[in-house]
Parts: C-alpha cells; structure tokens; sequence
C-alpha cells in the first residue's frame, strides 16, 4: 500500500528527507499487515517483537537484525543492531533505497520479513532473495502477505505437510549496496574475523547477515535451525550463486536455489580494478571528484567522506545514468562526459555496462567473494549443501517487451548488440581485467566472427519468423547466451568440485505459458513465480499481478496445467527445504534425477506434463526443432563459452530425439510458431557435417527432420 502523508512531509520526502525511515514508503508500496489478523508475538535475539496473525499464519513485517546505514555506516558492513527491551511493532516492510519518484525506501532497511505456520514446530525456513537487478525490488513484497503460499502446504510425504517458514530479506541497493572505492577498503564484519582489503558488496554481506540471523532466530519462529535454505530469482539468484561462491557462507545453509540467475560468469565480471573504474561515475555525479580517475591516499578517504554524506537523490535514482536525454538526473550527463573523456579513446564507453547496471554487480572483494564464483565453486566451497540452478524457456522476452502487456519489441534485431557481445568478449578475460581492457573486448566480440555466424543464423535459424525483426530468434539466443549457459558453467563447476557430495545438484527448465493474455511472453523471466511465490493460489500471475490496475488482469482463471506446475514447484521446493533432496516419498512426484559430470539431467516444468514436471522429455518448446532436454541445448552453450573467434563447435550434432515431443511450444502466437511445426525424427547426420548456418544434414533421408 502507498503511504498517506502529511503535506509537509510528502514535500520533504520527494526532497531532503529522502531515504530516512519517516519516507520509508513514499509512493513506494509497502506491504502493511497491521490490520490483516490479531495481535501475535514472538522474541528475536535482538528483542520482543509484535506482528499479526491471521488464518493459521504468523506475520512479522520490518524485523531489524542491523543498525541504519546512513551516515558513517554507508558503504560498509551491516553494523550491530541496539537491543530492545520493549515489544517493537513489526507490521510494516521497510524495504531498501531504490529509484522511485525520486527515492523510495529508507536507509535504515536492514530487515527481515517473517510469514510462518502458527503452533508448529521443525519447521523449514526458506530465505528468499528478490530480483530487481541488484538496483531495485522485485516483485514488490506487497502482495506476498494474500498470496504466499509457504506457510500453508500440505505435503504427504514431508515433515509438517511442508510447512515453511518465508522469511524476505531486504539488503541494500544500486551503489549503496554495491559500490567500490578505495576509501571503501578495510572495513571489519561484525561476526566475522579478518579485514576486507577491498570494498563493495555491501548488499551480499546484508544477505549473509541476514542467513545469519535466520539461523540463530529460526526456532522462535517454529523452525529448526538446521534446516535453513536461501532461493532467489534474477538479480536474487545471481545473488544465490555468489552466496553458494562465498567462504563466509560455509555452514548456514542446506540448499541454494537460484532461479534464472541473471549474471554474467566471466572471472572479469567480478574485477575490483575494473569496478573501482566504473563506480568513478557515482564520485564525481555527487560532486565528490571532478575526475573520473581512480584515486587513492588522503583523496581516496576525502571522497568516501563526501560520499558518506552525499544526497541521496545523487545516489540512488538513475543507476543507469541515463542523464536528462533518458529521463534521468542533468548531473549524470556531467558524470559519463568525465568517464568518457578518461577511457573513452579506447572506445570503452561507459553504455557498454550501464546497459544492465554492471556496476553495481557483486565484485571479488578478497573477503565475501575471494575468487570468481565459478573457481570458487570448483574449488568445493559449499561443497556438502545442495544446489538447484534453473532457467525459464522464454527469458529474454521480459527485456525484449516493453512495456510486457503490449507486443511493443523493443530488443534490437537479434543478435542484441551489447547484452551478446558482452558474454562473447568477457569469457577468457581474468580477473585483473581493467575497464579498458574489457569494453575493448566487448567492442571488438560486437564485429567479430561469432558475432556475424549468428546474424547469419547459425544455430538459430529454426524459427517461423513473420516479422523483420526475428523476435523469437532473438528472445531464444539472449535466453541462451545468459540464463541456459550461464547455469551450466554453474553446475559444472559445482560437479568438478573434488569433496562435492554424491546428488546434490539439480537442474530445471521452467517452459509453462501461465499468461495465454500475453501469449509473446510464454515462459518469460519470472514467470515462474507465479508458482514459487505462491500467486496462483490467488488466481493471478507474476505478469498479471504487475499490470496496472486499469487494465483489470490481477485475476486469471488457473487451468489443469496451472495447477499441476503450481503443485509440482511447491512440493519439489517443499522437499528441498526439509531435506535438501527434492525427492520425498508420499509426493506423488516424478523422481527428480540429480546431475552428475558425465550425466546431464534435466526436470521440465509444463503444463502439458500430467504431474506438471517430467524428466528428460523430448520437448519443443524453444523453436521447431524437437529436442531431446537431457543436456538442454548442449550444442549451443558450447557455443556460447568456446573463444570468441572459434567456430571449433559448429560441427557438434544436436542431442538426438526418436519420438514425438511431450512438451510443446511454450509461447507466441501458434499460427506463427509452434503449432505448424510438423514432427519427424531427428536422424544422426550421414556425412558428419553440418551447414555452417542453418544446421541441416550434408545429406539425409526425407524421413528426418530438417530443423534437426
């Protein structure tokens, strides 16, 4: 709900009282639970804490397990929160600053949000991760409080019928939870030894605090402290997979999920040297520098000084920097003219990164990340917990889409330039990579061999395209080259682990169309939380539930398939809380097979699956092509992650299928994909080779598949 505020404070909250806890939920919609139940209570570490209860669910909302952030605790570690003594009220969020006419949010947002089964006990707790490209909510926690269905399921089979304890995690935002700077460094952790010699990642140690606290706090809510688990989607998984990579995280969880992580993989992704660069533009649009030069000594100390004070309507809004051409702030066009007149004879312009806010990405500090999360994971951090990395079928389509509700395709003709040759370049730069050196090889992937094997349609050409802009082509390739290859290079580094435990990864594709309103967007990123978030239950959608109100969409009839996705996720997820294994007997499930190195495994959500999930199925849900899910979309993400100039894989031959698909097209309009595709076996290739850019047989019989 918007807050109603007095006049004078409504004005001081779109202006100096920006980010203070009194404009906590200006113009932003905070979820309020104050008048939903009774009054319950509970007692934390910290202190007694009142919330509400009401159909057999507790509901704690605004939990502080950290001091503010404002002031000298700006860009540094969560801080130790003061005890209390006398019941706090905790029925209002307090979710972290982020742009939102101008500044939504408060900087004393080091909170959790707590919905849990009342009179159980042993519960599970699921620590959820929010998306919103680590600059923003999403979704908004509003809505959670009607539709969360964690707290209520009934499992045959798991402990407590699978009742869970939700617990929602706000951590800090855009530059204030992830910048770098040197008068940044050294900062200590409270609850955790050692110095950090680097800086950023603000936002992931609130995460870890937050872990933290859950386990410690777990049994005052009905939970068993040994059973914590954290799952996130998007930026929230991209989020999970630095949790999994990150020694201080060793022991405080049993499961990570990380649902359509959105994060590039290449070790230059997390370089301090690089980030430290690009975070110049925060410097000098707050009027700290002049320059956008990396400074260092008393300079660096009088910056992060100046900083620490900034207005933070010079922080927060805008991460992209978009300036007054792109309805931002007048000052960033001051910000990325310094940036430019630095780097930018190298071409290394900054819309190379602001394009997706990489900036404010996690970062390899030496303390909460010490190395790439990839090497880290080979190396066995969190080698004993349990891992589940996904994708959606459909992702790109809710970048290429704007606004979703409408067919509006606003994704260049694919390849998308930047996003595309952002994975192509970065892949073999190390970790020392500097900005210079990475936006050069992100130019130079944007002209070079690969790039044009995919504007001629190498691997890509299997689509009953009706429009010049080839949205499908471009939707599966940005899904590819970010979400399905990104979660391979995860799971097998996770599998190469030497003390890596015997089936403890797991992998899915989400291909279930919940939105036949929108029937471009298929199985779209997020979608799948219409079922994780327990939407469904209220008869909406993730993509519903965001239209505005004037479109009247929040209702949507659930079909058969709906609901069997719907009951699928839960029980899996359920059982992944409880025991760390999806698997449990009573479910009704199909058994969900783990990965092994030299044994890919591959769980399907749909609806046109009879239990809503199956293992390994020959599926068509991407283009024409059937294709058989075990090692999804193999060939192309050895595409995506062989050299920038090889074409070493262009000869490798698509996983086979025998049989007629048993998942189908999983969006579009059919008469233009999908359904005019015409089923015959895919067949091994006679000559050994392959059409440079269409991918069909030297030779065949007509009896095979031409898109295979």
């Amino acid at each position: 709900m918007l807050s109603l505020l007095s006049a004078p404070l409504a004005q001081s909250c779109g202006s100096t009282g920006a980010g203070t806890l009194a404009c906590a939920c200006y113009m932003f919609p905070c979820a309020d639970v104050s008048t939903l139940g009774t009054s319950v209570s509970a007692t934390t570490t910290n202190g007694p804490i009142t919330g509400v209860t009401s159909g057999g669910v507790n509901m704690f909302f605004g939990i502080p397990i950290a001091a503010s952030t404002a002031g000298n605790n700006r860009f540094a570690p969560p801080q130790t929160v003061t005890p209390w003594t006398t019941p706090l009220a905790t029925t209002k969020e307090r979710p972290c600053p982020q742009w939102f006419y101008p500044v939504g949010g408060t900087e004393d947002c080091l909170t959790v949000d707590v919905l849990a089964a009342s009179g159980v006990t042993g519960m599970a707790t699921a620590l959820w991760v929010h998306g919103g490209g680590f600059t923003g909510q999403n979704p908004y926690f509003a809505g959670l409080p009607f539709a969360s269905n964690q707290p209520k399921y009934s499992y045959t089979g798991i402990a407590n019928g699978g009742k869970t304890i939700l617990m929602l995690v706000h951590y800090r935002l855009g530059a204030l939870g992830w910048m770098s700077h040197p008068g940044f460094r050294f900062s200590t952790f409270p609850g955790f030894s050692g110095t950090n010699p680097g800086s950023g990642n603000w936002g992931m140690m609130d995460a870890i605090n937050a872990l933290k606290w859950a386990g410690a706090n777990a049994a005052n809510f009905g939970g068993d402290a040994t059973k914590v688990n954290i799952h996130g989607e998007s930026a929230g998984a991209a989020h999970v997979t630095a949790l999994m990579a990150s020694p201080l995280t060793q022991g405080l969880a049993q499961t990570f999920i990380a649902q359509s992580p959105f994060i590039s993989f290449g070790a230059a992704t997390y370089s301090m040297g690089a980030r430290e660069e690009m975070d110049t533009l925060f410097t000098v649009r707050t009027g700290c520098s002049t320059t956008a030069t990396v400074s260092s000594g008393s300079t660096a100390a009088t910056e992060a000084s100046c900083l620490r004070a900034a207005f933070i309507g010079l922080i927060i809004p805008d991460a992209g920097f978009g300036g007054s051409a792109g309805g931002g702030l007048p000052q960033s066009d001051t910000a990325t003219q310094a940036f430019a007149a630095v780097y930018g004879a190298s071409g290394a312009t900054p819309d190379i990164f602001l394009y997706n806010s990489i900036h404010v990405w996690p970062v390899v500090d030496g303390f909460a990340m010490t190395k790439p999360p990839l090497e880290s994971m080979a190396s066995g951090n969190n080698a004993a917990a349990s891992i589940v990395i996904g994708h959606n079928s459909d992702e790109y389509g809710t970048f290429c889409y704007s606004p979703y509700f409408t067919t509006n395709f606003a994704c260049s003709t694919a390849p998308d330039k930047y996003n595309e040759a952002w994975i192509l370049g970065m892949y073999y730069l190390p970790i020392t990579a500097t900005w210079t050196e990475i936006g050069a090889a992100v130019n130079a992937a944007a002209g070079g061999t690969k790039y044009q094997q995919l504007q001629g349609g190498l691997y890509y050409s299997d689509f009953a395209e009706v429009d010049a802009v080839k949205p499908y082509m471009t939707v599966q390739m940005g899904t590819d080259a970010w979400f399905a290859t990104g979660n391979m290079q995860m799971i097998e580094a996770a599998l190469a682990a030497p003390g890596r435990v015997a089936n403890t990864v797991y992998h899915y594709v989400f291909a279930h169309d919940s939105d036949p309103q929108y029937p471009w967007m298929g199985a779209c990123h997020g979608c799948e939380l219409t079922y994780v978030l327990g939407l469904y239950t209220v008869s909406t959608t993730y993509l519903s539930s965001q239209v505005p109100p004037s479109f009247n969409a929040a209702i949507v009839t659930m079909t058969a398939g709906n609901l069997a996705v719907g009951n699928a996720m839960n029980g899996y997820w359920a059982s992944l809380f409880y025991n760390a294994n999806p698997n449990a007997a009573g479910t009704g499930l199909p058994s969900w097979t783990a990965m092994a190195a030299h044994d890919k495994q591959t769980l399907v959500f749909s609806g046109d699956a009879t239990l809503g999930a199956v293992m390994n199925p020959c599926a068509r849900v991407a283009s024409c092509r059937t294709e058989n899910a075990k090692d999804w979309r193999m060939t192309k993400k050895l595409f995506w992650t062989s050299a920038p100039a090889s074409v070493q894989d262009k000869f490798l031959p698509e996983s086979v299928c025998t049989s007629a698909p048993s998942v189908f097209y999983s969006h579009s309009n059919p008469t233009a994909y999908g359904l005019n595709c015409s089923f015959l076996p895919c067949c091994k290739y006679t000559s050994g080779r392959r059409s440079l850019l269409f991918g069909m047989p030297s030779t065949g019989a007509t009896a095979c598949d031409p898109m295979c």
